[in-house]
């Protein structure tokens, strides 16, 4: 169960991020792990949210050296799995550009039907 104060902070951040008001980062993945992390970097911390597998999402806070200072899972059992869950979704289709990449395509398929060529 995580604690309250972490709950509302991963409350926060979910509402923020949808506003697209968070810079998230991908987190470099190492050759022996394929788990896919994303990373909010502050002057004196950051924190980390991944998904560990289908049913595992893992949310933490690092200090100014970069060591764990708080470190929760959760899984379907917990609530707050879901905003976890929610939180790296979104945070994952904005870091690849998703959405823009999306538009993109249908902005030239429209132009194409229509006869313009976009570059």
């Amino acid at each position: 169960m995580i604690q309250p104060e972490l709950h509302q902070i991963i409350s926060q951040l979910l509402e923020q991020t949808r506003a697209g008001k968070v810079p998230w980062t991908e987190v470099p993945q190492t050759t022996r792990s394929r788990i896919r992390a994303y990373r909010l970097v502050l002057p004196n911390s950051s924190v980390n949210v991944s998904r560990t597998s289908e049913e595992e999402m893992v949310f933490a806070i690092l200090n100014d050296e970069g060591s764990i200072a708080v470190q929760e899972s959760a899984d379907y059992s917990d609530p707050i799995y879901f905003d976890l869950r929610d939180l790296f979704d979104i945070v994952d289709r904005q870091v690849r550009k998703v959405d823009r990449s999306l538009e993109e395509i249908q902005a030239w398929l429209e132009a194409n039907r229509r006869g313009r060529r976009l570059p």
